[in-house]
């Protein structure tokens, strides 16, 4: 019986288990202080190798900081695994030298990710004053601020998180983005209407659970610079806002007569999003005349619900128009699309995404209403009686002179992720067809002047699956012959991917 440093007593006559025992709670108390030593010098050296041989050591302070501020995620990034890790709190528990420069740069703690729980007071004490140090370490920065809560917190207990918002609320002055995913309940915490915002410039609202209550308002009419504004799961009529100053906005789950009064009262608005749009009204009156929208460049539908849109599309006149998108379960306002389209006479980007076309009449009525279009972004549901692109499709955006009505006729890149319906010769011929020296090699004459004119293709995208067998050839396949030929098009950039399996839920 024994250890590496010491022999101990066998047992005999003469045993004592006692006297052991002494000698190895001896042998314990060294060997523990020598494990502190050598731990202690490890600490040292690593402090010193850090000191002496980490490269950088030998980089500026501002060259340091530039790498911290890459660090640090943008707001714009949502992922929350991301966002409450790669933190300034987490670089200053690095080693002194770290802590030093991130405590001294005001840059790296002017983004504020917050989760609100109900918790002891105690502890939303001590949150609080933690927010508070944090926010003084920003000097007099613009803030972007987030915060979340995953349940209806209980704001009449003292367990409520109130003291962390009232800590905020001192900073609102330097408010520059603000989102909002915690209860309606709770926008009593924040600045009252009298109370100016001035740096604020874009307000995301999104809370827990759904809608909350229409008596719960949020009023930010005084603050006269917010451009950009996303709401999601609120009553209209609880959001008060200078909707004359936003340009950019986003809606989901609205009623259509919120969406179009919406839309009335933001007459500067450049940018705008529709999504999971619901039946039903909200009591809001609908226009009388067509809406016109004279700043509006982009405009993205998002249709999953299959609502009927048919008066807001009717509705909306956007003459600079120059980027439409649009998903839905079912193409059922197509007539009401090409009607839109052909109010803006400037569009030139058009993309259909995920949405079931009941037959190639309808695909075809709607392609034949994109005459203007340049670029066309079409991802094609996997589903059989779903139309595609096909042969016949293919055959009428030729662009040969005995095709008097063209499809697409100013198509000029091509990007297309779903099921191969067509055959290669049939796109290949397209392709050629479409190519600058496929006519003549005279000048291409204006579209206005000659109708059967066509722009030439400059790129074609294909994201391919679900192949169709054919019995009669392998023209599905994508053979070395394809390739070749896709190689040789003259001044048209052509790439093909084949996959397996579901396709990405909005394209590639």
């Amino acid at each position: 019986m024994g250890s590496p440093s010491t022999q101990y007593y066998l047992e005999g006559e003469d045993y004592d288990p006692r006297t052991e025992l002494a000698m190895i709670e001896e042998d314990i108390i060294k060997t523990t202080a020598a494990l502190r030593s050598l731990y202690q010098r490890k600490r040292h050296l690593k402090m010193r190798i850090n000191s002496e041989y980490c490269s950088i050591r030998f980089l500026p302070p501002e060259i340091i900081i530039e790498i911290f501020q890459w660090f640090i995620p943008s707001f714009s990034q949502t992922d929350e695994a991301e966002i409450f890790t790669c933190t300034p709190l987490f670089l200053g528990s690095i080693c002194s030298a770290w802590r030093a420069i991130v405590w001294a740069t005001p840059t790296l703690w002017t983004t504020v990710n917050m989760r609100l729980r109900p918790l002891d007071p105690a502890v939303n004490d001590s949150r609080a004053e933690l927010l508070a140090q944090w926010l003084a370490r920003t000097a007099d920065l613009p803030l972007s601020l987030r915060l979340f809560s995953d349940e209806e917190i209980p704001w009449n207990t003292p367990a409520n998180p109130g003291a962390a918002l009232e800590v905020m609320r001192r900073h609102a002055a330097r408010w520059k983005d603000l989102d909002l995913r915690i209860p309606t309940s709770c926008y009593r915490f924040l600045p009252r209407r009298e109370e100016t915002l001035p740096l604020l410039q874009s307000l995301h609202v999104n809370p827990p659970g759904g809608q909350g209550e229409r008596k719960h308002v949020l009023d930010m009419s005084s603050s006269a610079r917010i451009h950009s504004l996303s709401l999601s799961c609120v009553f209209l009529i609880s959001m008060k806002f200078r909707w004359d100053q936003i340009t950019d906005l986003q809606l989901e789950a609205f009623y259509v007569d919120e969406c179009l009064e919406a839309l009335r009262q933001t007459s500067q608005l450049e940018s705008c999003t529709l999504r999971n749009i619901i039946r039903g009204e909200d009591g809001h009156a609908y226009p009388g005349t067509p809406l016109c929208l004279p700043h509006l460049k982009y405009l993205s539908i998002d249709n999953e619900k299959d609502t009927h849109i048919g008066s807001l599309l009717d509705t909306i006149s956007a003459p600079d128009l120059q980027h439409f998108s649009y998903c839905g379960r079912y193409l059922n306002h197509c007539a009401q699309i090409c009607t839109l389209v052909a109010r803006a006479p400037g569009l030139h980007t058009f993309s259909l995404i995920r949405t079931n076309i009941k037959s190639s009449e309808i695909f075809v009525q709607l392609l034949r209403g994109l005459r203007t279009v340049s670029k066309f972004n079409f991802v094609a549901v996997p589903n059989p009686v779903s139309a595609a692109l096909n042969d016949e499709t293919l055959s009428l955006c030729e662009g040969s002179p005995s095709n008097g009505d063209t499809l697409l006729p100013a198509l000029q890149d091509l990007e297309y992720c779903g099921p191969q319906k067509f055959t290669w010769p049939a796109m290949l011929q397209m392709l050629k067809s479409r190519q600058p020296d496929a006519n003549s090699s005279a000048p291409e004459p204006s579209l206005e002047k000659q109708q059967i004119a066509v722009a030439p293709l400059r790129s074609i995208k294909l994201t391919l699956t679900q192949h169709t067998k054919h019995t009669d050839d392998h023209s599905h396949g994508l053979e070395e012959n394809v390739i070749s030929q896709l190689n040789s098009l003259s001044g048209m950039k052509a790439s093909v991917t084949m996959v397996q399996g579901q396709l990405p839920r909005y394209g590639v």
